[in-house]
């Protein structure tokens, strides 16, 4: 007890809290931060993602009638549309989206409209437009002004130091 009646006792002490404060706060504040971002995600992006999925597997649908069955650019597809709709972080979900788009365009340039039933070419053109409405939507939402937010706040002093040492990672932006 009479430690703490020591000045220099309680300046060690008090700085010892105010360099323990910061970690602490950091940590918190990135973890309301972060929580920010994935309800934006949930409550945006994550249902116009779901809308590209079944634009994919639509076109993927139509894609079988004219394609062969075992072709790769088929399967990537079906593949890429599981991927994004099993995705379980942000950044999984837009490394997904990279690829289900990359893929989309493969199938779609690979039908040859001239080839196929009138019916069938009017609904490969309405997909389309409907994945990249879509895409748009995302990329004007409210979710990437917030992660814009925290990616800066990753950037900044505290966060430049602490957020790496407690595991955040920057967010993705929808472009």
């Amino acid at each position: 007890m009479s430690a703490l009646k020591n000045r220099r006792t309680a300046a060690l002490i008090m700085a010892a809290m105010m360099v323990l404060a910061l970690p602490l706060g950091a940590g918190a504040s990135g973890r309301r931060m972060f929580n920010k971002v994935e309800a934006a995600f949930e409550q945006n992006v994550a249902g116009d993602l779901m809308a590209r999925v079944g634009a994919a597997s639509a076109l993927n649908v139509v894609a079988w009638r004219y394609l062969s069955a075992d072709d790769p650019q088929l399967q990537k597809l079906a593949e890429a549309a599981s991927t994004a709709s099993d995705a379980e972080t942000l950044q999984e979900a837009a490394q997904a989206d990279r690829a289900l788009e990359e893929a989309f365009l493969a199938v779609y340039l690979a039908l040859d409209e001239d080839n196929m039933s009138e019916k069938d070419a009017g609904y490969r053109s309405g997909l389309y437009a409907e994945f990249l409405s879509a895409a748009q939507k995302i990329a004007h939402d409210s979710y990437n002004d917030t992660a814009r937010a925290y990616n800066k706040n990753l950037n900044a002093f505290p966060g430049r130091v602490f957020f790496p040492l407690l595991g955040y990672d920057p967010a993705p932006v929808w472009e």
